[in-house]
């Protein structure tokens, strides 16, 4: 199984690499530039409402995740925003918005829901297994597991990371066409247009939650524990340092250059985006995978110690497949990301996924 692992790391490293030299746009990583903030005839023209309520929702559906009081039931309610899942918060309750309405590859996050169903019903075995569900203490927190290992709440949360925010951010900033004029006017008692809207959005997935939106590369990775939390944890690497402060940039000038028309320089922010979120969801499935192997070469470590880790590269590694290259050209088929998720929990056949990893860590 950790051959396949290292053949995924091997294609996430070119990834990461393609990426920190796709765009010509790496001065952005050093300037500054006023806030995001923009106004059409006096009014604020920026609305990324949507995109905070859908941070918020997943938030309380990551705490919901690791409270084994709230059901399969009242978890899938949550995704679906159904039947007021978020108890006092009425706001979210009669909100348009929830989660699986904007992730892609929703039945991944029902298949999850359903194996920690079925791991909470074996919480009362003394720990767990390879090929039983079931929970055990790491370090004094308990880690719902899957019979293979895997990590339930932490690869849900870090696949959501992928398929939601990622996936939207990317999809957003190219969602309006410019060839098309109707993207470009304001229509009805709108303040803006549907491109300056899309930038908006996009930037609403990643600073959505920031306390100081005039300045929120400043608290970057800690607005909220998806995109945001991950820019954040890349750019605290000097050979990605920067990178925060450059997608921040990136977002305001190309809102400017939508206004201005200015469809060169929107292009390049374009490219720029694309590359540097790619290479955050890369840099971060490959950090946690080589975490998982640093904890499995000491074999004074437990072995499930590991479990924590490599669930969290499974579940951003479900992102790849959204993952683009300058020019938009996925980096992944559907079908390629499908194989190393596959291979990273142990293949098709009857194994013992992370269960079996020390035993065949030679391999890496």
């Amino acid at each position: 199984m950790l051959k396949q692992i290292a053949a995924v790391g091997c294609i996430l490293t070119l990834c990461a690499s393609c990426s920190s030299k796709g765009s010509d746009n790496e001065s952005l990583t050093s300037i500054s530039i006023p806030a995001y903030s923009f106004e059409r005839d006096g009014v604020n023209s920026v609305n990324f409402e949507d995109q905070t309520t859908q941070i918020v929702m997943a938030t309380l559906m990551a705490d919901a995740l690791k409270d084994e009081t709230v059901s399969g039931v009242a978890l899938e309610n949550m995704f679906n925003n159904t039947e007021n899942p978020f108890g006092n918060r009425e706001d979210l309750n009669n909100s348009d918005e929830s989660l699986r309405a904007n992730t892609a590859n929703t039945k991944i996050f029902e298949e999850l829901i359903d194996k920690l169903v079925e791991a909470r019903a074996n919480a009362d075995i003394d720990g767990a297994f390879p090929g039983v569900p079931g929970k055990f203490l790491d370090e004094g927190v308990e880690r719902f597991v899957t019979g293979k290992g895997l990590e339930i709440d932490q690869a849900f949360v870090k696949a959501l990371t992928g398929s939601l925010m990622a996936q939207q951010v990317l999809s957003k900033i190219t969602e309006a066409d410019v060839s098309d004029n109707e993207d470009l006017i304001v229509e009805g008692d709108a303040v803006y247009t549907a491109m300056e809207h899309g930038w908006d959005e996009a930037f609403g997935y990643i600073f959505g939650t920031a306390r100081n939106l005039g300045d929120p590369v400043a608290e970057i990775g800690k607005s909220n524990s998806f995109l945001n939390e991950q820019i954040g944890l890349v750019d605290s690497d000097p050979d990605f340092a920067g990178v925060a402060n450059g997608i921040f940039q990136a977002l305001i000038i190309g809102r400017e250059a939508i206004i201005d028309e200015d469809f060169d320089t929107l292009d390049q922010q374009i490219g720029f985006l694309r590359t540097s979120i790619s290479q955050v969801v890369a840099v971060r499935a490959i950090f946690h995978i080589q975490q998982g192997k640093s904890i499995l070469s000491d074999i004074n470590n437990e072995l499930t110690a590991a479990f924590h880790d490599l669930s969290k590269g499974y579940g951003l590694i479900h992102g790849l497949e959204f993952a683009l290259d300058e020019n938009g050209t996925p980096l992944f088929s559907e079908e390629e990301v499908g194989d190393f998720l596959v291979s990273l929990s142990g293949g098709t056949g009857n194994n013992e996924g992370f269960w079996e990893a020390r035993d065949n860590l030679q391999i890496l």
